[in-house]
Order: structure tokens, then sequence, then C-alpha cells
């Protein structure tokens, strides 16, 4: 993933000013379990433009859940100062983009887009642009039929939250930041973080419109994100095998990576999406 150099956006920390001026108790929220954060982290926050609070991993759950009971804004689990780094890199590099730049237009243009169509016209002009540019290689790509896979006898498990914690060894970080955008949507993160548009990541505007449509149809809610991963709680699960495919490929589209590196066939992401509260999306 591309990281810019890491220096002060002056234009998006008063675009942020401007956000926040609507929202003026958000940096007065207390939160339990708060602790002290070093110059390094305050320079960090400071780019990034929006009120932070540095919580332990363990801790950052019920955290969010505190600060999501407030109608004060929308919190998000943004992961250790690791990710909290490469988050705020990746807003420099992409801040000159002008299909990426303005959160207005992203938004607008996110919740305009029919999902989950969009994000499978996407994958499917990928492919064809793929096969026209690299014809030796034609073969080898996927044709469009797709292959679900049996049904499993046993869901795979879902990883729950993972953004505050070691990938490898399940350990929370001694400390994780929760940022709160001056929104009531978490699906106008992706835009307000300018989060997406490298490797197979969808830019931020499908992020948008992914995460709008599983709201309405799930009740789905941002918990976390950190450099690569988002982490979502639904409130319904899919209710039939038929449905939970459908919703499982979509979600392939979106991130091929969860099956294609995870759960092995779109059938087993399927019967995962009927099991569990949590959904897990991962871009390498």
């Amino acid at each position: 993933m591309p990281i810019g150099r890491r220096t002060v956006l002056g234009g998006l920390v008063a675009s942020a000013a401007a956000g926040l001026a609507a929202w003026p108790l958000l940096s007065q929220q207390p939160v339990k379990d708060r602790i002290g954060r070093t110059p390094d982290e305050e320079k960090l926050i400071a780019q990034l433009g929006v009120p932070v609070v540095k919580v332990p991993g363990a801790a950052a759950l019920a955290t969010w859940e505190q600060m999501r009971a407030s109608s004060d804004g929308y919190p998000v689990i943004l992961g250790d100062v690791s990710a909290l780094t490469d988050i705020v890199g990746s807003m420099e590099f992409f801040a000159g983009n002008p299909a990426g730049s303005a959160r207005e237009t992203i938004i607008t243009e996110g919740s305009a887009l029919d999902f989950p169509a969009v994000i499978h016209a996407l994958r499917k002009e990928e492919r064809d642009r793929f096969r026209a540019e690299y014809p030796e290689y034609a073969e080898e790509i996927d044709d469009d039929t797709v292959d679900y896979g049996p049904w499993p006898k046993v869901a795979p498990e879902s990883p729950g939250l993972t953004v505050h914690a070691d990938v490898l060894s399940g350990k929370p970080f001694d400390s994780v930041f929760i940022a709160r955008i001056p929104s009531p949507h978490g699906w106008h993160a992706p835009a307000w973080f300018h989060w997406g548009g490298w490797n197979a990541n969808p830019l931020p505007k499908y992020h948008v419109a992914a995460l709008r449509t599983w709201e309405e149809r799930y009740g789905a809610e941002l918990v976390g994100m950190d450099a690569a991963t988002l982490n979502l709680r639904v409130k319904r699960r899919p209710e039939t095998r038929e449905e939970a495919l459908a919703l499982a490929y979509a979600q392939y589209d979106y991130c091929n990576d969860i099956v294609d590196q995870g759960v092995g066939t779109i059938a087993n992401h399927a019967a995962s999406l009927m099991e569990s509260d949590w959904w897990y999306f991962w871009w390498d």
C-alpha cells in the first residue's frame, strides 16, 4: 500500500475544523479508560483532523459502545499507533486525488451508487481489461460464472473484532485510538478518512455505497477500521441460504481476500454470515 510523507494536512485539517464546528461537544465527550498520548501521537491526531481518544485495546469495544450510545458523532476504532500512522499517511497520499479528495463529493457519489450491482460491474470491467491487456493470461482469469462451492456442514467462525489486537497472537494492543467523526453515520467514515483506492481495495465511494446499503438492510455498523481492515457488526443476519449466498457473492467482489485467502468458498462465507453478527474485510 503506498504511503505518502507524513506532514500536516493543511487542507484536510481546515476541512475537518469546519466540519467539527457543527459538533462542538465532540472533544468534550468523557470516556472511561482514557489514557495519555505522546507528543508524536498528538501530531498524528492533528493530521487526522477529528477528536480521538486513546484507550487500552482490551477496553476498545466497551469504549466504542459507550461512545456509540451518545448522539455526538460516530466513533470508529482505528487500531494502534502503527495503524493510525498508516491511515494518516494514506490520507495525505490520496488528498490530491480529484476523484477522492472532497468528502462531500465521495458521500454524494457513493450514496447514488446501486450496490451491489456497481461492485459486480467494477470487477467484471477489471477482468475484461486484464484479458485485453494480457491475452497470454486470459485463460487463467476467472470467467464470469460464479462458483459458490458446496454448502458446508459447519460454518467457519467469524474473527469478530480484530483491529484492537495483534493479528497473529490475538492479544489486545496496550493502547488503541478511537476517532469520532462529525456525522451520525458510520458509512461516512471512508469518505472522511479517504479510505480505499489502492490495489484491490476499491475507491472510498464504493465503501460508502456498501456500508450504506448494509446498514439499511442488515443494521450493519462500522466498528473498526485500520489501514487495511474493516470490522462491522450487524443487527440482522441473512435469513435464507439464497439471501446469504447473494450477500456473500457481493462481499466477495467487494473484498475477495476474505474468501481467496480466508474461508475458501463463497458458500463457506455465506454460512458464516448466517451464524455471526460480525463481518470482517481485509485487503492486502
